[in-house]
């Protein structure tokens, strides 16, 4: 299991600061669906969260599962502090690939800035 990023969100405008470890590289964090960035707010319900990520080994990579661990007042949709994302096929050394996470964001956010973790497993 390899830790690929972690993503620092401020709740009050939501932009995105990413960090990248080993083998994947993030490229770009954001609200919404691939190619498509959305604004969100407190209380939002099953809220997409898209990162974009390059393979940046030297060989190819299959099958990525991630899961992103959370914290509150972020939570899966089923009310748990991590939710997964599944990325099917290969992905070439320098290619791009996306994973996107719903999530729900609670009413009472309490923080300025929210850490998130992600780890992925090469199936």
């Amino acid at each position: 299991m390899l830790l690929i990023v972690l993503a620092l969100l401020q709740v009050q405008d939501w932009s995105c600061q990413v960090l990248a470890q080993n083998l994947i590289q993030v490229v770009d964090v954001y609200w919404g669906e691939y190619g498509n960035p959305i604004e969100v707010d407190l209380g939002d319900k099953g809220v997409p969260l898209t990162i974009i990520a390059r393979n940046s080994g030297s060989n190819s990579i299959t099958n990525i599962l991630a899961t992103l661990h959370l914290i509150e007042p972020f939570e899966s949709l089923s009310s748990k502090l991590s939710t997964s994302a599944y990325h099917a096929g290969t992905v070439p050394p320098g290619g791009l690939f996306h994973l996107t996470f719903y999530i729900n964001i609670g009413e009472h956010g309490s923080y300025k800035y929210l850490y998130l973790a992600a780890r992925t497993r090469l199936l």
